[in-house]
C-alpha cells in the first residue's frame, strides 16, 4: 500500500535526485524530507503541491494518497472507532460538497 512517504521516495529515485537535491528544490530541511519518506511525519499541503508541481504529476492524485494519510494518521490511536468516524465523515463530506454545488 503506497503512503505519500513511498511516492515521494520513488519520484525522487525515478529522477536520480539525492534526498538533499530534491529537499533544496522544494525548499525542505534535507532532515524534515528523510522523515517524511520514512513515514515518520506527514508534510504540509505547500509541500505536496510544489512536490507535485516539480515533479510534473497530478497534483489530485498525490493529495489524495496525502489525505487518506492524514486520515489514518489522525485515527490510528482508536482503530475500534476508526472505520464509524470515517463513514460519518463521508456522510459530511456528501453534504457539504451538495452544499457547495447549489
Amino acid at each position: 500500500m503506497y503512503t505519500i512517504g513511498n511516492i515521494i521516495k520513488e519520484l525522487r529515485k525515478r529522477n536520480n535526485l539525492l534526498l538533499r537535491e530534491l529537499a533544496a528544490r522544494i525548499e525542505i530541511d534535507p532532515a524534515l524530507l528523510s522523515k517524511y519518506e520514512n513515514g515518520y511525519r506527514l508534510p504540509t499541503k505547500e509541500q505536496i503541491n510544489k512536490i507535485a508541481e516539480y515533479f510534473k504529476i497530478n497534483r489530485n492524485k498525490i493529495l489524495t494518497v496525502w489525505l487518506s494519510d492524514k486520515i489514518v494518521y489522525e485515527l490510528s490511536d482508536d482503530t475500534d472507532n476508526a472505520l464509524k468516524a470515517m463513514k460519518v465523515a463521508e456522510k459530511k463530506v456528501k453534504y457539504l460538497k451538495s452544499q457547495m454545488d447549489k
